[in-house]
């Protein structure tokens, strides 16, 4: 008498299923489109580390190298101790 939800020959039934199946089709789409965004937010920060990954890297290893030629004419002897330093008894 009603007819059942898959016969689409009925006008009750396409009342019915229309919004369901409109509405899915929206939020579909909108979440392939939150897909692709992200997807293209990843790949720039990817890209983004990458390049600055190797600066950063680079300066790095020219201060690490700056460092360790200005200790290594260093002396080795306790500093000196300060008016400060002998007040405090340190």
């Amino acid at each position: 008498m009603f007819g059942h939800l898959s016969d689409h020959k009925t006008p009750r039934t396409n009342i019915v299923l229309m919004p369901l199946f409109s509405t899915s089709t929206r939020r579909g789409a909108a979440l392939i489109e939150y897909g692709l965004l992200v997807g293209l937010v990843a790949v720039v920060a990817n890209g983004s580390v990458s390049t600055l990954g190797e600066e950063i890297d680079g300066t790095f290893a020219n201060v690490t190298a700056e460092l360790s030629s200005n200790t290594a004419g260093a002396s080795t002897e306790a500093p000196a101790r300060t008016p400060v330093a002998m007040a405090h008894g340190t």
